[in-house]
């Protein structure tokens, strides 16, 4: 069964949840196909677009991840969106964004479907559910020197009603979707109000106040209190995982020191097979 991705639901829904006054700055555009959310995010961006766009895809047929790595999803089952934010925060302080926005989805999935097991959150940019990944983030920004120009594209891509078959062969043993512990096909539409609302209820507060979400946060990790190994690209770095700083960065202790990570290629937790991708 094809779950078809309605505005009017997702306005009416978001409305109810939170309220007429605070869904009024959402906007939104619904593709049956585009090539990324993103990447129409972005371009809807340079071109002007104010804060609050919401950009969702039945269907991505380049969708990616961090690093480029490529999303697969086929038509019809997954969320695929992105928002064009321009923050109004130090942009020194948006590396706070991508942990900001995980809270919101993970929240959003547990509102939507209540008594689904906790969806974690695995640094940087994985949403884990039954120690699989269920989904992920990708915040791409642009920066001006008028900060008034300068914006960034939030996306997000989450497994909800693919069945464990569809998955390609190479990440089947790595993936989860909802629909595999509901065994029901979801509203996208009315999940992806959900998320919205804990979405609005986080931003963008949260990003100068980020120590009113970070406890909320760590408590999600999929790695803190872990033996992780950590590929930055210029090194490996093994270690516990302890928190999140200030900005959202990973620290590692090692036999030696607590490392402060703030970007990586790969992270793994020594203990377990789930890796980014």
């Amino acid at each position: 069964m094809i779950d078809p991705i309605s505005e009017t639901v997702i306005q009416a829904e978001l409305r109810k949840l939170a309220g007429n006054s605070a869904s009024l700055g959402l906007r939104f555009e619904i593709r049956e196909e585009t090539v990324s959310t993103n990447d129409d995010a972005t371009k809807a961006g340079s071109r002007g677009e104010l804060d609050g766009l919401v950009i969702v895809a039945d269907h991505q047929t380049n969708g990616r991840g961090r690093r480029e790595n490529r999303w697969e999803s086929p038509p019809g089952k997954n969320l695929m969106f992105s928002i064009v934010l321009r923050p109004t925060e130090p942009i020194d302080q948006w590396t706070r964004i991508p942990h900001l926005i995980g809270l919101a989805v993970a929240r959003g999935i547990e509102s939507a479907i209540p008594g689904i097991q906790e969806i974690e959150l695995k640094w940087p940019n994985d949403l884990m559910f039954l120690d699989r990944k269920l989904g992920g983030i990708l915040v791409e920004s642009r920066i001006s020197q008028d900060s008034s120009g300068s914006f960034c594209a939030v996306g997000v891509g989450l497994n909800v009603n693919i069945r464990p078959a569809e998955f390609p062969d190479d990440v089947r043993e790595i993936a989860a979707s909802l629909f595999e512990k509901t065994d029901r096909v979801l509203s996208r539409s009315i999940l992806l109000a959900h998320i919205l609302a804990e979405w609005i209820a986080i931003y963008p507060a949260s990003i100068s106040n980020f120590e009113s979400a970070k406890q909320a946060i760590e408590s999600r990790s999929f790695l803190n209190g872990r033996a992780v190994e950590v590929h930055t690209g210029s090194e490996i770095v093994t270690g516990l995982a302890k928190s999140i700083g200030p900005d959202g960065e990973l620290l590692v202790q090692t036999s030696e020191k607590t490392v402060e990570i703030r970007s990586a290629e790969r992270v793994r937790r020594v203990d377990s097979e789930a890796s980014c991708r």
